[in-house]
């Protein structure tokens, strides 16, 4: 691995030998987002969205698994397998 692509903080500083409090503590935000009064509602609507597009997705999936079971020919034990990660 290249010096630039090694985990850690960008100041140098190594994982290991005990707790890492620069994983606890989150970097300066931009100017321009920290002085602006919309940035928490931002936030709010991101994860909101997030949180839909995951649940449909999942729904998505469970519909489509007897089509998927039966053009794979597979068991609806094979087939759970498909939304496990998803669910």
């Amino acid at each position: 691995m290249t010096e630039a692509a090694q985990p850690g903080p960008a100041d140098g500083r190594r994982f290991g030998g005990g707790s890492a409090p620069w994983l606890l503590r989150e970097p300066a935000r931009p100017r321009r987002v920290a002085s602006s009064p919309r940035a928490p509602s931002l936030v709010v609507a991101t994860v909101c969205i997030g949180a839909f597009i995951g649940q449909l997705d999942a729904s998505i999936v469970s519909i489509a698994l007897p089509a998927i079971g039966r053009d794979l020919g597979g068991t609806i034990g094979q087939i759970e397998w498909v939304a496990l990660p998803i669910c």
